[in-house]
């Protein structure tokens, strides 16, 4: 799979969903917020598992999200 994108916004639920934890703060200390490149290394078992990167391109983390959590970041392809 293995593409890259940035970051546009991880926007609030309209109406607020009042999530225990709340899923869009929860995102943001993942460290999804604009501007930020990431690459979607695979999809698997449900999973997405994706690596947040540097401005020089190098992995500098992992995580896999659920279906649900990655569908709530609005996403930009990078060239």
């Amino acid at each position: 799979m293995n593409n890259c994108y940035e970051v546009m916004d991880v926007p609030q639920n309209d109406p607020c969903e009042n999530c225990i934890p709340c899923m869009r703060l929860k995102l943001m200390e993942f460290g999804f917020i604009s501007g930020q490149d990431i690459e979607i290394q695979k999809k698997q078992w449900g999973l997405y598992v994706v690596n947040m990167l540097s401005k020089q391109g190098h992995i500098e983390q992992t995580i896999a999200l659920r279906e649900e959590e990655f569908s709530k970041i609005c996403l930009k392809e990078k060239n």
